[in-house]
């Protein structure tokens, strides 16, 4: 009957003004994440650049950004290049780092705007994608060129179909090597995923020789009178450091006295036979845990022939060039017998890390550690 109140109402309605109460409080706070997340994004794509801008891999013994990111912050490869693209493409893109900072835009959007938005075009694709998801905005963005419009026909050729594969551990290893190879004959460019997979129906994969020759291929002269090191670059002879002689001196073919009358026989320094050996051990790859490097590869001898160490298997590995030149410059150290007992420390790791927590007058100024506050976009947060 209207009008007439039940036992119980009372206590059911607060009932559901408490639950109401905890659904909404978990809700902010989730969106409060969000926003206070993509404000971390903004700051660490800012830190990304500078860390670019200062090599900061290299004071680690890493070879790259991306292995730094690794190593050290924990990041997955794939995850690693993304970040460090997207650092890159933001850099030109005022109006989109503010809509970041500002908590307006999913980073995950971002990302996706960063493939084609041009500094002429950001604008239109923030109004663009305003109220709309992460998979509406890879959507919009599928099938534009950089520095299309929001409005502008898209191109099929551009708009791009998922392959999935399922394969053993030994088909994965063998694709993984082939990316390589491939990349390494067509003049070392990265292959994104469907010029990989043209490039595999187009061309027949054939076995590499690289191990079949010596990593040092360039000509480094040493006065038999000063022991002055150097190269011949276009009739200028350029110094060599004692740190690239070290490294060639443990991979290298030797050509003998360029002054005697006749030529010497050629030598070098490590065995084809070996080589191959040595190549098949390692796997392909830099012996550094964590480097997936299969280019450029050096062999090192971990004892260096200075002091004595032999061209024997247990005292030769394979690393990158990057390793490689790291170990010769004091960055890293390689100590044991090879392959199982070689130990890997990173010079000055542990002076670095004491400096941790992080010493605010270490710290580059960024834009927003200023006075003036930072640009904040004027679009609904998501």
């Amino acid at each position: 009957m209207q009008g007439t109140t039940r036992a119980g109402d009372t206590h059911d309605n607060s009932t559901l003004d408490h639950g109401r109460e905890r659904w909404l409080a978990v809700h902010l706070g989730l969106k409060k994440l969000s926003a206070q997340r993509a404000q971390i994004e903004a700051r660490e794509v800012a830190l990304l650049r500078l860390a670019e801008e200062l090599t900061i891999w290299q004071h680690f013994g890493h070879v790259s950004l991306v292995q730094y990111m690794e190593q050290e912050l924990g990041y997955r490869a794939h995850t690693a290049m993304e970040l460090v693209r997207t650092a890159k493409a933001l850099a030109t893109l005022p109006q989109m780092t503010a809509a970041l900072e500002a908590g307006a835009v999913f980073p995950c959007a971002i990302r996706e705007l960063t493939r084609i938005a041009t500094p002429e075009t950001e604008e239109e694709w923030l109004d663009a994608i305003a109220g709309k998801t992460v998979h509406e905005v890879q959507r919009m963005v599928a099938g534009h060129d950089k520095g299309a419009r929001p409005g502008d026909p898209k191109d099929p050729d551009n708009e791009l179909i998922t392959l999935t594969f399922r394969v053993s551990p030994t088909v994965h290893a063998f694709a993984y090597r082939a990316r390589m190879e491939l990349e390494a004959m067509l003049g070392g460019g990265k292959l994104d995923d469907d010029e990989l997979i043209e490039t595999i129906y187009r061309r027949a994969l054939e076995p590499t020789d690289a191990e079949s020759q010596p990593a040092f291929q360039m000509a480094i002269s040493t006065c038999k009178r000063c022991k002055r090191s150097y190269q011949d670059v276009a009739g200028d002879e350029i110094d060599v450091d004692a740190a690239t002689l070290a490294r060639a001196e443990c991979d290298h073919e030797h050509l003998g006295d360029l002054e005697a009358d006749a030529p010497a026989r050629v030598t070098s320094s490590v065995t084809k036979r070996k080589r191959r050996q040595i190549y098949a051990r390692d796997g392909h790859c830099c012996a550094v845990p964590g480097c997936r490097m299969t280019r450029y590869l050096d062999i090192h001898h971990v004892n260096f022939q200075s002091a004595g160490g032999g061209h024997e298997l247990s005292n030769t590995i394979l690393l990158c060039t990057g390793h490689h030149a790291a170990v010769h410059k004091g960055k890293l150290r390689i100590t044991g017998k090879a392959p199982s007992e070689v130990l890997f420390e990173f010079v000055g790791r542990d002076e670095i890390t004491a400096l941790l927590p992080w010493d605010e007058e270490l710290a580059e100024p960024l834009p927003w550690d200023s006075d003036a506050a930072p640009p904040r976009s004027a679009r609904t947060a998501p």
